[in-house]
């Protein structure tokens, strides 16, 4: 049975009459207060409900509180001896350095899926291609003892072999910005290439900071950041001829790994701490330190501008999502612990987050590249509930905390307007109802929303355990767009 609560201003003569009939009604909990300013009591008592509740009704739902953000998992690509350490794409296909496995592109189709068109390098290299960037000619391919390579793909996303060039050492990571290629060498320090129009490599300048190791590198078109393991992270600039001249340094012990920036801060992942760290960087190339994430972070970083995403490899926690504020302050939203073991690799298109997993336990044997939608709000625009993608709903937030005990409507009633473009899926369910051996599930019910069937939509629903959360899915590609639903309500009893 549902419940809301109700609230009455009662004579004193009428009191005890009035609490009886209340308690005569079934209604539960009640309190009872004096206002002297009106000489009244004020009675506040829950009251059972059988009824069709709107969440378009702010008498009980609040407007603005469904603001919620998750990423639904679209679609994986599963290989034997998979490894995808660095993961990019140029507008036209997505490209994976699979290390041993070599150089993977692919197309990508409905629901982010991934086609696999073609594979460079799979058995000819001791160390493969692994982190990647591309300027839009090359592709290139930091390839740990075999030094780095150049690539290209053509109109079909065939792959060709263009240069190579090896100063020793290992190449972990590497970062191009149109004019130059920044590899991050291990303790040979950072290395700076230019590149011709065939795709030849020409080295211009190396830098070496005494016995720390260059791990990771990043620019923003300003200066290029460089995380150096325990020797911190260290700003340089960059002249004409691709020498790189040292701004700045911070280090405190921590063991900087993987870095990248979205224009406003700076995030590196730590090893021996596992802690994302956050930096500010002025316009003379200084950094200020400004906030520890405590996460157990160490794979690849990447950003959309709303979001921060960290392939974690630690603990099998795989992807996790971060908002940002303005002072820089990190929130985790969300993370998927089903990736498989080291999630290493994470980027994004605008459409779809990749996710790439090295595989090795019973959960991804193979490895794999999951694709991902990112978060979609669900908010209120002050007319109708709006979504982009798919979005979760607390049932049980702000006022309606009072509905997370015995909350189970028995039909939903979904108001919409067609859009002429086909099918609009929206799915009810509550959100991790039980885990079973590690899995979690999730019981449900969708309804089929589309021009062949008049609106409003009702269907019988039952649920074993209280309902606490909502998600629906609009298809962007089907024409859904925000507000299209222009009620929900249930049925409760």
């Amino acid at each position: 049975m549902a419940q809301e609560w109700i609230v009455e201003s009662v004579e004193a003569s009428s009191l005890e009459t009035r609490l009886n009939e209340i308690r005569d009604e079934g209604n539960g909990r009640k309190k009872v207060i004096w206002n002297s300013n009106i000489s009244r009591y004020i009675v506040i008592y829950l009251k059972e409900i059988d009824r069709w509740l709107s969440m378009f009704d702010d008498e009980w739902w609040e407007p603005g509180i469904a603001n919620i953000e998750n990423y639904t998992e679209e679609n994986t690509f599963f290989s034997s001896g998979l490894n995808p350490e660095g993961i990019i794409g140029d507008g036209n296909f997505i490209y994976a350095g699979c290390r041993y496995d070599g150089l993977k592109s692919f197309t990508v189709g409905d629901q982010g899926a991934l086609t696999l068109i073609d594979t460079i390098d799979a058995e000819d290299l001791a160390a493969g291609p692994s982190q990647l960037c591309t300027d839009g000619n090359f592709i290139y391919a930091a390839c740990g003892s075999n030094g780095i390579r150049s690539y290209s793909a053509d109109g079909s996303g065939n792959l060709y072999f263009h240069d190579s060039d090896d100063q020793g050492g290992s190449y972990f990571n590497l970062w191009c910005d149109g004019n130059f290629v920044y590899v991050a060498n291990g303790d040979n320090g950072v290395i700076v290439y230019s590149v011709d129009g065939s795709g030849n490599f020409t080295v211009e300048s190396s830098r070496v900071e005494g016995s720390d190791d260059a791990l990771s590198v990043w620019g923003d078109g300003n200066f290029i950041y460089v995380s150096w393991y325990d020797g911190g992270i260290r700003s340089y600039s960059v002249d004409g001829a691709g020498n790189l001249t040292l701004i700045d340094t911070d280090a405190d012990g921590s063991y900087y790994l993987n870095i990248w920036g979205d224009g406003n801060f700076i995030y590196v992942s730590c090893d021996n701490n596992q802690l994302l760290k956050v930096y500010t960087v002025d316009g003379a190339g200084n950094l200020t330190f400004v906030h520890n994430y405590g996460t157990a972070s160490r794979g690849t970083l990447w950003g959309d501008g709303t979001y921060i995403y960290s392939a974690n490899t630690n603990g099998n926690i795989g992807l996790e999502v971060y908002t940002v504020d303005g002072a820089g302050n990190l929130t985790l939203i969300s993370s998927d612990i089903n990736p498989g073991t080291d999630a290493i690799a994470v980027w994004g298109d605008g459409t779809y987050i990749y996710v790439g997993s090295r595989g090795g336990d019973d959960r991804n044997p193979e490895g794999s590249i999951k694709t991902y939608t990112p978060p979609g709000d669900f908010t209120w625009n002050g007319t109708a509930w709006t979504f982009s993608k798919g979005a979760l709903i607390p049932i049980t937030s702000g006022i309606n905390a009072d509905w997370e005990d015995d909350f189970r409507p028995t039909m939903i009633k979904c108001t919409y307007s067609a859009n002429g473009s086909g099918l609009l899926t929206s799915k009810i369910y509550r959100w991790n109802e039980y885990t079973n051996k590690g899995t979690t599930y999730n019981t449900g019910t969708t309804l089929v929303l589309s021009t062949s069937v008049e609106s409003p939509v009702e269907k019988d629903i039952s649920f074993t355990r209280d309902l606490k959360t909502l998600y629906f899915y609009g298809d962007p590609d089907q024409g859904f767009t925000n507000g299209h639903i222009t009620d929900i309500e249930f049925w409760v009893e």
